[in-house]
């Protein structure tokens, strides 16, 4: 069931990432200059150098980092990990098959073999997607000579972490699973990144941050700083909750800044799951526009980064932690030179103002309005079936309900499979593609429990409606579940991938597995409303606005407003 719980967690889009604070300085330190280890500085080269004559680089054994877990769902033994320095670079490495045997726990055991590249081999006992118990393989082949990295499944990742301690699949089942018959190999292809795989006497090496990316599994992530490695995981907000400002700063640097463009480029060549959509060819020559390692401190470093997010305009894009160099809570962008057009931010900061989503704080609310059940529902989590359930049972004594996602800004997917099987007594359809490998998927679920109710259903949205909720309504639309009021959604197709950069920020990127209605479309472009209702700035009538529209039965008849206040015109209400 790897493959099921990867994608039924899709994080939540977060608009306070654009309500920042003042900007602050940070102190930088100088780098280590007499060749030992300090605390604090910039390690460049230790004793007891292993040199690899034929590409000249050496590798240095390095610093012992210390565990620290801010990880819920998962644990390792390991207390250290060694680390070293590659002399043709400034960021931390690690040897391979220490890497994996330390973050054993965490993650399924790999074998190992070596000949003239390094193989890691995944075996694993699992179910399938329809609950069917099979043994899954898939290889690493790790070239240091041609700089490639092969993958016979390219999504390995998927199966690569043990089971989390939270079932985030709790109450539903997958009844079928329905995928085209294509390959999933891949090669990567790391020259053009100018990152290395360094293997000396049998032993291999790859940059911390890379192993971070393909050995940690898709769930699990690590965060080195100074002598510390911190375990973290996709489904808490510890990692960004830890005060990081009390280490020591590295120095900014144009290798530094160099070496976290260069891994950006690879990743949105790789991984992104919008490369296609967006028409990009390469994104190293889109990145070739943006000045990343020509600025000579982290703050310009990260306005410059946060440029092309905002530029990208994705939503599910965007850097979510400055790390340990820059104090996040008083960072704010300066966005003054946005080289492309941003409707997207623009749109949504201005719905989401408008109707007031910063007050929403609950996950869901609910109250009568004229004889109308009305639920807002503000997130989609792991707690969204029990939420729901005490609502729902009051909801059962009304003919019309309406689920209010207008300040809806994702969440898990787990969370829509239970509200819409309320609104359907069918099995409910997911369909997804594998966009970096061009396949079709088409997932089934039912929930163990009959939710059902005979009602009539309305949804109102907005362009704050993102991810999750996005998919929500694009399934209710197209299913015609409910009849969709307000404004169209913003969209978000794609389930988010999370990334440590070189530099020790983190972002979040649309990743591989993007969502699409039955015909394999994507919606990324977010989904048409049945009938318009817009709202005005602060606008305190909207819910009963919309409420009144439900009650109205005929829609497309004559209706009945004497139900308003005196003040309310036909101006407050807009069709399409």
């Amino acid at each position: 069931m790897k493959k099921v719980v990867y994608f039924i967690v899709i994080m939540v889009f977060s608009i306070y990432l654009f309500v920042c604070k003042n900007k602050d300085e940070f102190n930088k330190i100088p780098e280590c200059t007499n060749g030992s280890v300090e605390d604090g500085c910039l390690m460049v080269t230790t004793s007891n150098q292993l040199e690899d004559k034929d590409r000249h680089l050496t590798v240095t054994p390095g610093v012992q980092l210390e565990v620290k877990d801010l990880s819920d769902e998962y644990s390792i033994d390991a207390n250290t990990l060694t680390t070293y320095t590659n002399s043709n670079d400034i960021n931390r490495y690690v040897n391979i098959e220490e890497f994996i045997q330390f973050f054993e726990g965490a993650i399924h055991p790999l074998s190992v073999e070596k000949d003239k590249d390094l193989t890691l081999s995944l075996e694993v006992e699992t179910e399938n997607e329809i609950g069917e118990n099979e043994k899954y393989n898939a290889r690493i082949v790790f070239d240091s000579d041609d700089e490639t990295i092969y993958f016979s499944d390219f999504h390995y990742s998927e199966y690569l972490n043990v089971d989390a301690e939270t079932d985030f699949g709790e109450g539903l089942v997958v009844i079928d699973y329905i995928t085209e018959s294509k390959s999933l190999e891949k090669t990567m292809d790391l020259k053009p990144y100018g990152i290395n795989i360094v293997e000396k006497d049998n032993k291999y090496y790859i940059p911390l941050y890379l192993a971070n990316l393909l050995l940690t599994g898709d769930s699990a992530h690590i965060y080195d700083v100074n002598y510390t490695l911190y375990l973290f995981d996709n489904f808490s907000d510890a990692m960004f909750t830890e005060d990081l400002t009390t280490y020591q700063k590295v120095k900014a640097t144009n290798k530094l800044f160099s070496n976290s463009k260069n891994f950006l480029a690879l990743l949105f060549d790789y991984y992104y799951g919008l490369k296609d959509y967006k028409q990009v060819d390469s994104y190293i020559k889109e990145f070739n526009d943006y000045e990343l390692e020509e600025q000579d401190n982290f703050l310009d470093y990260y306005n410059e980064l946060t440029e092309f997010l905002v530029d990208n305009d994705d939503l599910h894009t965007w850097l979510i932690s400055t790390g340990y160099n820059l104090d996040m809570e008083s960072y704010t962008p300066d966005l003054s030179n946005l080289k492309k057009s941003s409707n997207i931010y623009r749109n949504a900061i201005s719905s989401y103002v408008s109707h007031q989503c910063s007050l929403q704080t609950e996950e869901i609310t609910y109250e009568e309005i004229d004889g109308v059940m009305y639920i807002k529902i503000n997130a989609f989590s792991e707690q969204t079936d029990e939420l729901l359930k005490p609502v729902m049972e009051i909801a059962s004594q009304y003919d019309d309900i309406v689920f209010d996602v207008k300040c809806n800004g994702g969440g898990m997917v787990s969370g829509v499979i239970h509200l819409l099987s309320y609104m359907t007594d069918e099995p409910i359809d997911i369909h997804y593609r594998d966009e970096v490998l061009d396949i079709n998927n088409n997932l089934i679920f039912e929930t163990t429990e009959s939710n059902y109710m005979d009602k009539n259903y309305y949804v109102v949205t907005s362009p704050v409606t993102f991810s999750a909720a996005n998919l929500f309504v694009s399934i209710v639309k197209e299913n015609e579940l409910g009849v969709v009021i307000g404004e169209p959604s913003l969209g978000g197709a794609c389930a988010i991938k999370m990334v440590v950069l070189p530099d020790g920020s983190i972002i979040q990127m649309s990743g591989p597995i993007g969502f699409t209605n039955s015909d394999y479309e994507t919606i990324e472009n977010g989904v048409t409303v049945d009938f318009e209702l817009i709202p005005s700035d602060y606008d305190e009538t909207y819910e009963r606005r919309a409420a009144f529209f439900a009650t109205s039965k005929d829609i497309n008849s004559s209706i009945d407003y004497q139900n308003f206040d005196d003040e309310m015109t036909m101006d407050d209400l807009v069709f399409s």
